[in-house]
């Protein structure tokens, strides 16, 4: 499977371009520098630009994380006060997940567990087998009954959009070839590459809008060289691999960072509006932040009918009254 490969791309540095020139910023500001500005386009994609897509597109997008029984994933140990229990997604928005599938150890789907309350629990007892429900607690959940083989728990969530950072080699590495045989990232000469050392977790994301996570939550082999990294994970448990895209080109962040934003282009101008009327209104410019929000919410509208063109009504049935079959009406049909 290919993709159409563009030449579209929607970075952090747009952002900083959109936002200072709509506010009118000049680049040598000192109390809205880069950092400030991309932190408060972090802010927003957190809390309105996620509403908003799923405004837009009436549903969410949502990733998946596999946990499993054998890769030790799962806390899976005899005696253990959290046996049977499965750590939530770190990116989840808001620590809610959408539902939970449990697969054997074959990898063919079982069964979409239910989710029971807590105080159910005592139901089970000391019971085994395969999965059947979950109940939800601080930061994970805990299945019921508990398993007796391998298998597989599958996580659907709404994940959240990664912090901004500058694409540059400090933050987000470029790569320049990749092995697929060892799983070995080469990229442009980096000190220290990102800070990562052996056990951390990086994001890949794809180069080209609309910015594809390519696979989430790769663990980091070994220590990093100035030039090249292993990763697991790829493939296998806790990613979320979208086939077809190059890794050439790709970047590498810390998990939960990224230098795109991965958003609709549609959504460009009006989370740029929501931005800048963000900052204006911290510099006190109160009626131009009022107009940005304004525009902010019309350029919403005009995706919203973009994505939804047809108004919702009741449903209504269309008679057509000279139809040869409608039903006889007082003995004699209609012609």
């Amino acid at each position: 499977m290919t993709y159409d490969q563009n030449a579209l791309r929607w970075t952090s540095a747009d952002v900083l371009s959109d936002v200072r020139r709509k506010a009118s910023l000049p680049s040598t500001s000192t109390d809205f520098t880069d950092a400030v500005l991309l932190r408060e386009a972090t802010d927003v994609l957190w809390s309105f630009a996620g509403w908003a897509l799923a405004q837009a597109g009436e549903g969410r997008a949502l990733q998946f994380l596999n946990r499993s029984t054998i890769t030790g994933l799962l806390l899976y140990t005899a005696g253990s006060s959290r046996l049977g229990e499965v750590a939530l997604p770190a990116l989840a928005i808001a620590d809610t997940i959408s539902n939970v599938f449990w697969f054997d150890s074959t990898g063919q789907q079982q069964r979409r567990l239910s989710q029971m309350d807590t105080i159910d629990e005592y139901n089970y007892g000391a019971d085994s087998g395969d999965p059947q429900a979950y109940a939800l607690y601080e930061g994970r959940l805990k299945l019921f009954p508990l398993p007796t083989t391998g298998g597989t728990v599958r996580i659907n969530y709404q994940r959240r959009h990664g912090e901004l950072v500058p694409d540059v080699p400090t933050s987000a590495l470029t790569i320049t070839a990749f092995n697929t045989g060892t799983s070995t990232a080469t990229y442009a000469s980096a000190p220290s590459p990102l800070g990562l050392v052996s056990g951390d977790e990086v994001d890949l994301y794809a180069a080209s809008s609309p910015h594809r996570l390519l696979y989430g939550g790769l663990t980091v082999v070994g220590t990093p060289t100035s030039t090249d990294m292993v990763l697991s994970g790829m493939g296998a448990l806790g990613t979320t691999p979208t086939q077809g895209l190059p890794m050439v080109g790709a970047r590498i962040c810390r998990a939960g960072q990224t230098p795109y934003v991965s958003m609709p282009l549609e959504l460009r101008a009006s989370i740029t509006e929501k931005v800048t009327a963000n900052v204006l209104r911290v510099i006190g410019d109160l009626q131009g932040s009022a107009a940005a929000e304004m525009a902010a919410k019309e350029e919403l509208s005009r995706v919203m009918q973009l994505l939804s063109p047809r108004a919702k009504r009741d449903k209504a049935k269309a008679v057509n009254p000279f139809s040869h079959l409608r039903a006889a009406v007082r003995g004699f049909r209609r012609w």
